[in-house]
């Protein structure tokens, strides 16, 4: 993943199929590992892993990036732009207006929010839980209450985290508001770059037409549910006949 981050940024255009492939694949191996989703029914679970694939990853993304531009600017900081600064992410701008869109939000919302209060490893993954379990107010799910029971467990272990290392009560509760600040900043971020993905799916740029890396997450499960899993080819919204690979 530290050699995808630094490919993708530099050639976006070629590589970001196989960034996201790679995505998709790490976050499906992270969330059933986790022992609180395999509480829920398949159905259940596979909306929750579905609907929160894209946020989460956004998340863990723009961590990785902020990670390696840091790496990079401690050991030259007289030739390498400051982390977050856009001209990291010249090439990806460039791509199209929806990209731009989606890169500047991710910046100003994600990257320079994390930067300046130097989220930890520990507090991104309790972010990442507290995000997995989020139901969404659109759809009506049997386990509603289950999910926001499991959602509040990750946000009381975020909060006994901060209190260990921050003895003052009101900063203690200004960064955990920062923090939860950045998990909506990250949920609004993914709209933008769900148009994104959407664009670049159906216009096969980056050759991702024909090929499932994006739509794994669009709400069309009752299909996938009633169907083998090792299924070859399944049907788009549109009607659209797409290979699955793996």
């Amino acid at each position: 993943m530290d050699y995808m981050r630094t490919v993708i940024l530099e050639d976006p255009r070629s590589t970001l199929k196989l960034f996201w492939c790679r995505n998709v694949l790490h976050f499906i191996e992270w969330a059933n590992a986790n022992e609180d989703l395999g509480q829920f029914s398949f159905q259940e679970k596979t909306l929750l892993i579905a609907e929160n694939f894209l946020s989460v990853t956004c998340l863990t993304t723009c961590f990785g990036f902020l990670q390696l531009q840091r790496e990079k600017f401690e050991m030259n900081p007289d030739e390498v732009p400051p982390p977050g600064a856009p001209e990291w992410f010249k090439e990806i701008l460039q791509m199209s207006q929806e990209a731009g869109i989606s890169v500047r939000k991710a910046i100003a919302e994600i990257i320079e929010p994390m930067d300046s209060l130097d989220v930890s490893l520990e507090e991104l993954i309790l972010m990442k839980f507290i995000m997995l379990f989020n139901d969404p107010p659109s759809r009506t799910s049997s386990d509603a209450y289950r999910i926001r029971c499991y959602r509040l467990k990750y946000c009381e272990l975020l909060r006994k985290l901060v209190k260990q290392q921050i003895a003052d009560p009101e900063k203690r509760i200004e960064r955990i508001s920062e923090l939860l600040k950045i998990v909506d900043a990250v949920r609004n971020t993914s709209l933008y770059l769900n148009n994104w993905m959407t664009m670049f799916y159906t216009s096969n740029t980056c050759q991702m037409n024909d090929i499932l890396v994006y739509d794994f997450h669009v709400k069309t499960w009752s299909d996938v549910t009633n169907s083998p899993m090792n299924n070859s080819m399944m049907m788009a919204p549109a009607g659209i006949l797409i290979k699955r690979e793996y």
